[in-house]
């Protein structure tokens, strides 16, 4: 017998809690990238909408259009003030709110500026992404949530399988996404509430169908008088 054999600890394989760890940050890891591929598409679809919007419809009956369409398909009232698009520089929306009042979301102005050359050579390559000025309300009343509807909307339908459509392209270059002055509410039926604001998000990165490699820093810059709880 070698020297030290006696006192060399034995190999033990990994534990029932390691193993679990594992598991559960692989289903986290499928999740995400699952979201990611999903609001790339969704932005991909609004980028070939807006060149075929700008030759064939005005602004103004695409805005009309938009919000019946949306508030029909949400089951809430959403309401859009202005919405721009170039075939140059990309989409800018103005002015959104869904549901009543109290609203239960609110965006100041939403803008995707894409690179068209590179589109044209089948890469999408989004400059920029902004969401300014969000801001989301949960209310309940009675124990019912004013959100009550979008959580019907994402229950399965019985017989009818949901499939993800496949992502058209192989890589989507994000240069700028910047989530501006974020803020939320809750109050539940006047028992319990809570809000945070001043939250910002910055990300760029890239993303394919095997890897998903995004830079995020998240601020939190409240104001004084209003101070997070």
């Amino acid at each position: 017998m070698k020297k030290g054999d006696e006192n060399s600890p034995e190999k033990e394989g990994p534990s029932p809690a390691a193993e679990k760890s594992t598991s559960a940050g692989g289903v986290r890891r499928i999740l995400f990238r699952g979201l990611i591929y999903s609001v790339l598409f969704f932005l991909l679809l609004i980028v070939s909408a807006g060149i075929v919007l700008e030759y064939f419809f005005p602004a103004e009956e695409v805005r009309a259009i938009a919000e019946a369409k949306l508030s029909k398909k949400l089951k809430l009232p959403l309401s859009i003030q202005k919405i721009s698009f170039s075939l140059l520089s990309g989409m800018q929306v103005d002015g959104v709110t869904l549901g009543t009042q109290p609203l239960l979301a609110r965006v100041k102005k939403i803008v995707l500026d894409y690179d068209l050359t590179q589109l044209l050579q089948g890469k999408l390559v989004i400059n920029q992404i902004l969401v300014d000025h969000p801001q989301l309300t949960a209310v309940s009343k009675n124990g019912v949530w004013n959100f009550q509807p979008l959580l019907d909307l994402a229950k399965p339908v019985k017989d009818k399988p949901t499939t993800l459509p496949a992502f058209p392209l192989a890589q989507v270059d994000i240069k700028q996404l910047s989530i501006r002055q974020a803020s939320a509410r809750l109050d539940q039926d006047g028992k319990l509430s809570a809000h945070i604001d001043g939250l910002s998000l910055e990300a760029r990165g890239k993303a394919s169908l095997n890897a998903i490699d995004l830079k995020l820093k998240v601020l939190l810059n409240p104001e004084p008088e209003k101070p997070n709880i």
